[in-house]
């Protein structure tokens, strides 16, 4: 039996799946040219094999199924530097304009708080009746707990 040198270069999955292939092909004409058994240790020795080999192509045919899956286009490097792109020299007034746009839109997307000081006035002077003094400068100075 010849051995076959490993090689310098790891194998890609069509690769092994290949060499797995044809390792399958070579015990399959093997196990044809085997004489015919006549004992039943011979019998149960072949229907091993061929149970083997069975398995092998199952297990080429499974990984060939999902290799379209894994298959990855070589794509060009995405961290390589690009070309710096030079917009020419920017005037004072227009990056102040720029800045008060950005400033703008922060703003606008700021949180609201969902109830009005009235509204909050209006609370506070039904839980006085509810609750102490204490108790309600107690609830407003305590801090949100999410942790719950």
């Amino acid at each position: 039996m010849t051995q076959t040198q490993s090689p310098s270069r790891p194998l890609s999955a069509e690769d092994r799946r290949k060499r797995l292939r044809a390792f399958a092909d070579r015990m399959l004409i093997g196990l044809d040219k085997l004489d015919d058994p006549e004992t039943g240790e011979d019998i149960e020795k072949g229907i091993r094999r061929a149970l083997m080999i069975e398995r092998l192509y199952a297990r080429v045919d499974a990984a060939e199924g999902r290799g379209w899956r894994y298959a990855v286009e070589a794509t060009p490097r995405r961290d390589a530097p690009r070309p710096a792109v030079s917009l020419g020299p920017v005037d004072a007034q227009t990056m102040a304009h720029t800045q008060a746009e950005i400033a703008a839109r922060a703003l606008a997307l700021k949180p609201q708080p969902s109830m009005s000081r009235e509204q909050i006035e209006e609370m506070l002077q039904m839980l006085g009746g509810l609750m102490s003094d204490e108790e309600i400068d107690a609830l407003l100075t305590a801090e949100d707990d999410d942790s719950s």
